[in-house]
């Protein structure tokens, strides 16, 4: 079970020693384990209504009330991680594996390319396009889109993506528009790459629908989740962005059998540093 999220720890160059006499650090103000996330308990985890593989876990009784406003296109999950004995659990998605495909293209959201000028169509405006039907169990219809609802994509090409925010869903016409600009615009207007450009859904509770997936309802500060082995032993979730260790202009320094763990940023961070190592350390 993990403890109770603790404070990160920052040493500047008073932690140094000398290249004959290197400092040696096995704690630091008085600890040894530091984690970035707050421990979930079992008896926490509630059964919902309607949904009998699913438990929630109300985060405010453990004092987490305030979660991470997801920005409306991003590349990188900076969020909240649910863990579980200190390994990461998926984010629920739809589809659960795999991806779903465009159907169409209803607004590539890009400007006319001039080849003079630039090599890429690059996005000007939130494209639209048509979602596919005849698929996995995708129902865009269905998605509370006002409470927010992401699509991570390789909207342009295969080696560019991005979470972006749904603005809209059209069930008359099948059709989502997004609320955020793609880089390269939506779907492909060249003949060398695949045109059913692939993407999956992402933030919400419907999606939760296999072991290991989990979601959290910002606004109520509750998360969600399928625990595969059934216990509901050993999760936490990490909220801490910042580094753990942040080691500054340190030199000449030892830490010794200290523990780094189930954080939402780094574990250890060092900056201008010289001769310092880790020995006997666990970070994960």
């Amino acid at each position: 079970m993990s403890c109770a999220r603790a404070d990160v720890a920052v040493l500047g160059p008073e932690a140094s020693g000398t290249a004959e006499a290197p400092k040696v650090f096995k704690e630091i103000g008085g600890r040894r384990e530091f984690t970035g996330a707050t421990a979930l308990p079992r008896d926490g985890w509630k059964a919902v209504p309607g949904k009998s593989a699913v438990r929630v876990f109300d985060l405010r009784t453990v004092g987490i009330d305030k979660l991470t406003k997801l920005k409306d296109d991003f590349m990188v999950w900076d969020a909240e991680l649910l863990m579980k004995r200190g390994r990461p659990q998926p984010l629920a998605r739809d589809p659960s594996t795999g991806w779903n495909r465009m159907a169409g293209v209803i607004d590539y959201g890009t400007r006319p390319l001039d080849p003079k000028i630039e090599e890429f169509h690059h996005g000007v405006r939130p494209g639209a396009f048509v979602y596919r039907t005849d698929e996995k169990k995708i129902d865009p219809a269905s998605w509370d889109v006002a409470k927010g609802v992401w699509l991570y994509g390789y909207w342009g090409n295969d080696w560019y993506a991005q979470y972006l925010k749904v603005g809209s869903v059209d069930p008359a016409t099948n059709g989502i528009r997004l609320a955020a600009i793609s880089l390269y615009g939506i779907g492909v207007q060249t003949d060398w790459e695949d045109p059913a450009r692939r993407w999956c859904a992402f933030n919400a509770l419907a999606f939760v629908d296999a072991p290991g997936e989990w979601y959290v309802d910002r606004e109520e500060a509750k998360v969600y989740y399928i625990d595969p082995d059934g216990d509901y032993e050993g999760l936490a979730l990490a909220t801490e962005k910042r580094p753990l260790l942040t080691l500054r202009g340190v030199k000449h320094a030892r830490f010794r059998d200290l523990v780094f763990r189930e954080t939402a940023g780094c574990g250890v961070v060092a900056e201008g540093c010289e001769a310092v190592r880790f020995e006997n350390c666990r970070v994960f």
